[in-house]
């Protein structure tokens, strides 16, 4: 039962990933007419979304040590200037669910972090809402969550992500696996 119940929430947050992350992958090539040019107005009239200055992703398996317990992180986001934009889900057999925006997010010297809130369905089936800073250091793979909530609810999940870990423009380096 518990294996069949950690397949479905791995795929369950590894195909929209990868879904997200081959639509950022096929939307944000330059054309040659864009080099070099501010974004021209489409044929409807309405400007061109802003391009991204980096796109953020973390993905897999984050690993407490001393702890047995399951932790799926799920990170997607953009840094678009003056909106920041994405998805951070996690899930924790200890802690539960958590399915929730990127508010802010900052790329800086190899770690990503990103701020925002969302909901927390708990174990035992309790919703509640709950603000998060998490961040990603790409080159060691160590990873912080911190999850603040109502009531006191404040704990961190802190490992290392044995998975995918980016942050950069996609135009100048794409990921590689």
């Amino acid at each position: 039962m518990r294996v069949r119940n950690w397949a479905t929430i791995g795929a369950s947050t590894v195909v929209p990933a990868l879904a997200v992350l081959i639509g950022i992958l096929a939307f944000s090539a330059t054309s040659s007419a864009q080099e070099g040019e501010p974004p021209a107005p489409e044929a409807s009239g309405q400007p061109r979304p802003p391009l991204a200055k980096n796109t953020a992703i973390a993905i897999g398996t984050l690993e407490e040590e001393g702890e047995d317990g399951l932790n799926i992180v799920d990170l997607h986001g953009v840094e678009l200037g003056r909106r920041d934009a994405g998805n951070f889900r996690f899930f924790s057999e200890e802690y539960g669910y958590y399915n929730g925006g990127v508010r802010d997010l900052t790329c800086v010297d190899g770690v990503i972090t990103a701020k925002g809130g969302g909901g927390l369905t708990q174990p035992d089936g309790t919703h509640l809402g709950v603000v998060y800073v998490a961040t990603f250091n790409i080159e060691t793979g160590e990873a912080t969550v911190e999850v603040t909530g109502k009531d006191g609810l404040n704990y961190t999940m802190e490992g290392i992500v044995d998975g995918l870990l980016y942050c950069g423009n996609l135009r100048d380096a794409p990921p590689t696996w």
